[in-house]
């Protein structure tokens, strides 16, 4: 079982407690020769220049499992919203300076709707 390495959060976790979330994840590994050290430095630029200035935008983690591999999860007001996010990272520059950091033969994304449990 992973364990829990990195958790960048904004804070806003109780803001929208309902059901009806949404949630991107992207699991993945890193490049050859790019550090951990890296990816927590572009993440947390990325959230600060760029995923906290969204509409919608509840969350941002990021786990790593005991394999090495890791995964990212931006969580939004609702599916809708998530996913207008994650289509704005491919031209954002914040972004692009994360996901320059990923394998991208290893990057499988999903796209969640919370359940109400």
């Amino acid at each position: 079982m992973g364990k829990l390495q990195l958790n960048l959060d904004t804070g806003h976790e109780d803001e929208a407690s309902e059901s009806g979330q949404g949630m991107e994840t992207c699991q993945f590994r890193l490049k050859p020769g790019c550090s951990e050290k890296q990816l927590v430095q572009a993440a947390r630029l990325m959230e600060d220049q760029f995923l906290s200035q969204q509409q919608g935008f509840l969350q941002h983690r990021i786990f790593k499992n005991s394999d090495g591999s890791y995964i990212d999860v931006c969580c939004a007001e609702s599916p809708q919203q998530a996913e207008q996010i994650y289509s704005q990272w491919m031209d954002n520059s914040y972004a692009q300076q994360f996901l320059s950091l990923l394998d991208p033969s290893s990057i499988s994304l999903s796209l969640w709707q919370r359940l109400s449990v």
